[in-house]
């Protein structure tokens, strides 16, 4: 497979949306493999301010107050939730959501990964849309790259 694109970025604690990257295949491709891996999943250490509105939201919730123990529970059962989708053209060809700091879809008429669909096509050829789901970012200064590689479709 050769590398079509790379794009990275930062995101910052808080974020939440989606990052949407559009670009034309105007050559076939045989197979697709599209990568998404980021860092910081887990808190490093929680700052001040995070333990402060765990505490808060609970105190506004239940009424009582947060036990530590319960506090660092909470605090290392979080983590930075993101997600890879992606589209050709108007076709849905999967989603990728597991817990790991790697993401990959891998596409060709022969097979797909785990939430994808293989292709009905022998090649893959038009719009390729890629979106990377954020839902939660946990620290500051999270550092993504996101990588497309096409295997080239030859007619023989």
């Amino acid at each position: 497979m050769q590398t079509l694109h790379k794009f990275s970025g930062i995101l910052n604690q808080g974020f939440v949306g989606n990052i949407c990257y559009n670009f034309a295949l105007a050559t076939p491709y045989k197979a697709l493999k599209i990568r998404l891996t980021y860092d910081k999943l887990l808190f490093n250490e929680a700052s001040p301010s995070a333990r402060a509105a765990i505490e808060k939201t609970y105190l506004d919730h239940y009424n009582q107050p947060l036990k530590e123990a319960n506090t660092s529970a909470i605090l290392s059962s979080m983590k930075t939730e993101i997600q890879l989708a992606a589209y050709i053209g108007d076709t849905f060809i999967g989603n990728i959501h597991n817990p790991a700091t790697c993401k990959e879809i891998s596409i060709s008429q022969a097979e797909a990964s785990n939430g994808c669909f293989s292709l009905e096509t022998e090649s893959i050829i038009g719009t390729l849309k890629v979106v990377v789901n954020v839902f939660s970012v946990l620290e500051d200064e999270t550092t993504y790259t996101l990588t497309i590689e096409g295997e080239p479709y030859e007619v023989l």
